[in-house]
C-alpha cells in the first residue's frame, strides 16, 4: 500500500540549523515515502560531513498511508585550525596557518557556526613565496541551491620563473548552479592588480618588455560534467570542463584577451583495485582590440607545460617557446594528455606507471604536433599524513621538442588533483 511523508522530525543538530539538514532531505511533507528517496537523504547528508553519526528511520502514524519521518544526528567538529610546514619540488619549503569552517555562519554570534557556509583563512611564507586568501562560500544562495562565494587574495610567487618575479591581489565573486544530478554551469567575475618584477637582464625583449603594473578585470563561464565515484581517489566515472574568459573591453583594465580551455578525463576500475585513468586538456588565449603592451599577450596570461601537474618528465612551465636566453615565455595554444596506472601496495600506499604527451604553440589555436614532448615514468603516492596525499614521480622525457632536452626530472608534490 502506498503511504506518504506525514511528519519529518529532526534530532540531535544541537549546532547546525534546521534548515540546513531540511534542504538536503529528497522528501517532502505530503510527498510519496520513497524508501530509496530516503537513501539519497541520508547519503546528503553523510556527505555533507558534519555529523558522526545519521540515521534516518520511518514511524508508523495513527493516520492510514501516513508515515512520519525520524533523522537521528550526532554533531561532530567542522572546524579546524592547522599550523604546518610543507615541500614540493615547485615552491621549495613553505609554512602555513590554515582556519576553516565547512559549517559557518556569518551572522551567528557568538559561536558563528551552523548555517552551512564555508569559511576558508589562509597564510602561506616560504622560500618562493608568500600567500593569503580569504574565502566564504554560500552552498544555498536565497534558499536556491545555488552556490556563490567571494575571496579576496594575495600572492607573491618566485617560483613561475627563474628570471623575473610576480606578484598580484585582488578579489572575485563566483557561483556554481547544478543543472542536473552531473552537470552544472558556473561563473565567475574577478578583478586584480599585477605586478611583474625583479627582471633578470639576461632576458629576451618580450620578458623585459612584461615588466610592470597590470590592472586585470575579468568574465569567465564554464560547464562540468562530473560522474567520479570518488572526488579524492576516483576509481569508475568521468570528468568533462569546459572554461572561457574575457579581459579588458567594457570591464576595464590594462589586460584585453580571451581565453578557452577543455579538460577530459575517463577512471576505470581494473581487476585488484587497479585503476585506469586517461585525461587530457586543450586551450587557447589571444589578445584583442590592442593593450597597453604592444597588443600581445601578457606573460601571466600564457600557456605552459611542465611539471607535477602535466608532463612530468619536464621542469615546472618550462615546455614551450623560449627566448634566446633560453628563458621560457609560453605560448598561445597548448596540448596535452596523459595516460596513468595506479595499483595499491599497502594499506594508503599506491603505485603508478604513467606515460604524458603534450605541447605549447606559440601561436592561436595551433595544435600542431611539431613541438610535441613525452615522458614515461613511475611514481608513489602515500595518503596517511591526515588525509593530505604526498605524490613521488619520476618522468623521463623520450620525445623533446626544439626548446627542451632529455634529462630525468623527479616531482614531489602534497595535495589532491581535481
Amino acid at each position: 500500500m502506498r503511504s506518504y511523508v506525514n511528519l519529518i522530525s529532526i534530532q540531535g543538530n544541537t549546532r547546525t540549523r534546521d534548515f540546513v539538514v531540511r534542504r538536503e532531505l529528497a522528501l517532502k511533507p505530503g510527498e510519496i515515502f520513497d524508501t530509496k528517496r530516503v537513501g539519497i537523504s541520508q547519503s546528503r547528508l553523510q556527505n555533507l560531513n558534519y555529523f558522526s553519526r545519521v540515521d534516518l528511520f520511518p514511524q508508523t502514524t495513527l493516520v492510514p498511508g501516513r508515515r512520519d519521518l525520524h533523522v537521528l544526528l550526532e554533531e561532530k567538529s567542522t572546524g579546524n585550525f592547522n599550523i604546518g610546514a610543507g615541500y614540493s619540488s615547485i615552491d621549495s619549503l613553505v609554512g602555513f596557518a590554515e582556519l576553516q569552517q565547512s559549517n559557518f555562519n556569518l551572522f551567528g554570534w557568538p559561536t558563528f557556526c551552523g548555517a552551512g557556509q564555508r569559511l576558508r583563512i589562509r597564510m602561506q611564507y616560504g622560500l618562493e613565496r608568500k600567500d593569503f586568501i580569504a574565502s566564504l562560500e554560500e552552498p544555498w544562495f536565497l534558499s536556491r541551491k545555488l552556490l556563490v562565494g567571494v575571496e579576496s587574495y594575495y600572492h607573491d610567487a618566485d617560483y613561475f620563473s627563474a628570471v623575473y618575479d610576480q606578484m598580484f591581489y585582488g578579489g572575485a565573486v563566483h557561483f556554481r548552479l547544478p543543472i542536473t544530478s552531473f552537470i552544472s554551469m558556473r561563473g565567475e567575475c574577478r578583478g586584480e592588480r599585477i605586478h611583474i618584477h625583479g627582471v633578470a637582464k639576461n632576458t629576451g625583449p618580450y620578458i623585459r618588455n612584461s615588466e610592470g603594473r597590470y590592472m586585470r578585470k575579468s568574465l569567465s563561464a564554464g560547464l562540468d560534467y562530473d560522474t567520479r565515484d570518488n572526488l579524492l581517489l576516483p576509481r569508475r566515472g568521468a570528468t568533462i570542463r569546459y572554461t572561457n574568459f574575457l579581459s579588458g573591453g567594457t570591464l576595464g583594465g590594462d589586460v584585453q584577451d580571451y581565453g578557452l580551455s577543455l579538460d577530459v578525463a575517463r577512471y576505470t576500475l581494473l581487476p585488484r583495485d587497479f585503476i585506469f585513468m586517461a585525461k587530457a586538456k586543450i586551450a587557447v588565449t589571444t589578445s584583442w582590440g590592442g593593450m597597453r603592451k604592444g597588443g600581445i599577450v601578457p606573460i601571466f596570461d600564457r600557456l605552459y607545460l611542465g611539471g607535477p601537474g602535466n608532463l612530468r618528465g619536464f621542469d615546472f612551465r618550462d615546455v614551450g617557446p623560449k627566448d634566446k636566453f633560453g628563458n621560457a615565455i609560453g605560448g598561445s595554444s597548448l596540448f596535452y594528455g596523459t595516460l596513468e596506472v595506479t595499483f595499491p601496495v599497502l594499506p594508503r600506499i599506491r603505485g603508478a606507471f604513467f606515460t604524458d604527451w603534450g605541447g605549447v604553440n606559440a601561436g592561436s589555436y595551433d595544435f600542431s604536433a611539431e613541438n610535441m614532448n613525452g615522458d614515461v615514468g613511475i611514481g608513489i603516492h602515500l595518503d596517511f599524513l591526515a588525509g593530505t596525499p604526498v605524490r613521488f614521480d619520476f618522468g623521463y622525457p623520450i620525445k623533446c621538442d626544439k626548446y627542451n632536452h632529455n634529462k630525468g626530472r623527479f616531482q614531489f608534490n602534497v595535495g589532491y588533483q581535481f
